[in-house]
């Protein structure tokens, strides 16, 4: 083969390797967007406030939980026999 063609080809293929790894990367991310319904599905801990559970520099998964909203829900209501 010729050098001109060896180095083309070598172009395209990591071309096309750099491509594929930010399509999965990017299918990867917004899939755990959709699924953990949250805009940030992982963040790091930002504080030692959590130790010894969580310590600063940890990755956690984040997702959204309607939890949260009928906890706010029974406090404006005034239901506080389920606290």
């Amino acid at each position: 083969m010729k050098l001109p063609k060896i180095f083309k080809r070598d172009y395209v293929t990591t071309v096309s390797m750099i491509l594929v790894v930010i399509l999965i990367v990017l299918t990867f991310w917004f899939g755990l967007r959709f699924i953990l319904k949250t805009e940030h599905p992982i963040l790091a801990v930002a504080s030692g406030s959590m130790e010894p559970v969580l310590y600063k520099g940890d990755l956690i998964l984040v997702e959204n939980s309607s939890l949260i909203t009928r906890f706010d829900e029974i406090l404006r209501c005034g239901d506080s026999h389920f606290l």
